[in-house]
């Protein structure tokens, strides 16, 4: 028998909006499991806060393509918490199940070139590789905006280490996400 890793389960909504108004983290963000466990240690809460304020609440990216990148880097790393999650952002955004389920396949000929340019921004850099420079001036055109592009390139990454977060610490789905992977329940 394997000894099973502890999950640090998250702190009582309450304690969490507290733990959030002393940190200075606006108190919309307590609510999720992600900050509940993360605001008990609330300097790395206060980092993941910026980085989301940064690249969702505030983003200056397209939200379409924010969140197809958000989502592919979920599937990538296997984040159920991340694509569950975002699924509900992308639908209100109106992109339908069909798009959303595209992400899975990565960057193939059929989507649209900005779609495209984004997943395999995602994949490239996911992978720890080095992006090469066509594929960045194609990213930087799609992104629009020197500071849209920043962001690009940061939602992967950021991402990518939250999934690793997300699962060491066995974060659980948010009780208004009971479905895992929708919209199907098709994990990787």
């Amino acid at each position: 028998m394997t000894a099973r890793r502890p999950a640090l389960p998250p702190l009582s909504p309450e304690e969490a909006r507290a733990a959030a108004i002393a940190a200075g983290i606006p108190e919309m963000l307590a609510g999720p499991n992600v900050f509940r466990v993360l605001l008990r240690h609330p300097p790395v809460a206060d980092i993941v806060a910026k980085l989301v304020q940064a690249v969702v609440l505030n983003s200056v990216l397209d939200a379409r393509l924010r969140e197809l990148a958000i989502m592919r880097t979920a599937w990538l790393r296997r984040s159920v918490y991340e694509w569950t999650s975002h699924y509900a952002i992308c639908a209100r955004l109106g992109l339908s199940d069909d798009e959303i389920v595209a992400v899975r396949g990565g960057p193939s000929p059929g989507l649209p070139d900005d779609v495209r340019v984004v997943l395999e921004l995602v994949d490239v850099v996911v992978a720890g590789a080095q992006p090469d420079d066509a594929l960045l001036t194609s990213a930087r055109e799609v992104a629009g905006s020197d500071e849209a592009y920043v962001e690009l390139l940061a939602i992967p990454g950021f991402y990518a280490g939250l999934a690793t977060i997300l699962a060491a610490l066995e974060v659980a789905l948010d009780g208004d996400r009971p479905e895992a992977w929708p919209p199907d329940g098709v994990s990787p």
